[in-house]
């Protein structure tokens, strides 16, 4: 929630997130409308890395088809995926 804060009230297309290392955060993948420095200075304000792909087509890709398989440093992983509609802060109400 505190992560979404930061971008609210923009329209959130894709969302995703996966552990890679037990020992670190997780990776966060989000795209959303209307991208602007603005909220990717929030985002940095909040404490956030964020880096904006969208001019990257092979990485936009992989992000978004490639689930990047089995974490062997993070044990009983579990994958749900969820689906909402695509409304302003329908992910705030999730």
């Amino acid at each position: 929630r505190a992560f979404y804060e930061q971008i609210y009230p923009c329209n959130v297309t894709e969302f995703s997130y996966r552990f890679y290392k037990s020992n670190r955060p997780a990776d966060i993948i989000i795209a959303f409308q209307p991208r602007t420095q603005t909220y990717m200075d929030r985002l940095e304000k909040g404490g956030y890395a964020p880096r904006d792909v969208t001019d990257d087509d092979l990485v936009s890709s992989h992000l978004r088809h490639v689930a990047g398989g089995r974490s062997a440093d993070v044990g009983s992983e579990r994958l749900f995926r969820f689906e909402f509609p695509e409304a302003p802060g329908a992910l705030r109400k999730f």
